[in-house]
């Protein structure tokens, strides 16, 4: 069973393409197993890590994940409030939640948004210097427990506006494409290694 949690990034908000749809990439990523991959997409638009926690974390160790992909942070960064320990203590906490379950587990770097939003200087400074802390906390935690770490901050989509929606924060159907790509072969690549 594979089982994801998070917020519109994994739900799958965006825009259509002239010749695609837009789907999560927890579509495509399944479409792209040889062989039936049950899965459950608990993820909701416009959630922080404490709100993922609270509301999605029961609900997906209940369904006995084999892989689980949780990818958070963005909304506890462009919405304001950024809160480092809080943050830290959220992931964590849903990680050895996972771990103890026996889980494989996904996570990711988030992408550098002010590659793409129009903002102030100053504010640009600021939300540069949060993603970073929390792709850190995010490594970290991926280094201590062998985590399969998805790595957007230096993904060349990142600064491929042709994959992104006319909001400039969520994949367009195309990027949501990429998306499952580069997860699915980071994924298997790390089963590998293993």
């Amino acid at each position: 069973m594979f089982v994801t949690i998070g917020d519109s990034l994994t739900e799958g908000i965006g825009d259509h393409t002239e010749d695609l749809s837009c789907r999560s990439w927890v579509d495509h990523f399944v479409e792209k197993h040889p062989e039936p991959l049950p899965f459950q997409n608990l993820a909701k638009r416009g959630l922080n890590s404490t709100e993922i926690r609270r509301t999605q974390l029961k609900e997906a160790l209940s369904l006995n994940p084999t892989i689980v992909s949780l990818i958070a942070g963005a909304n506890d960064i462009l919405k304001g409030g950024w809160n480092t320990n809080r943050f830290s203590e959220n992931i964590i906490g849903m990680v050895e939640s996972f771990v103890e379950a026996g889980s494989d587990i996904i996570v990711a770097k988030l992408p550098d948004f002010t590659k793409r939003l129009s903002l102030a200087n100053a504010k640009k400074v600021i939300v540069q210097s949060q993603l970073k802390e929390a792709n850190q906390i995010i490594h970290d935690l991926s280094e201590k427990h062998r985590l399969c770490l998805i790595d957007f901050w230096n993904h060349p989509m990142a600064g491929n506006d042709s994959m992104w929606s006319e909001d400039h924060v969520h994949p367009n159907a195309l990027g949501y494409q990429e998306v499952a790509n580069v997860i699915y072969h980071t994924y298997y690549q790390h089963k590998q290694n293993a």
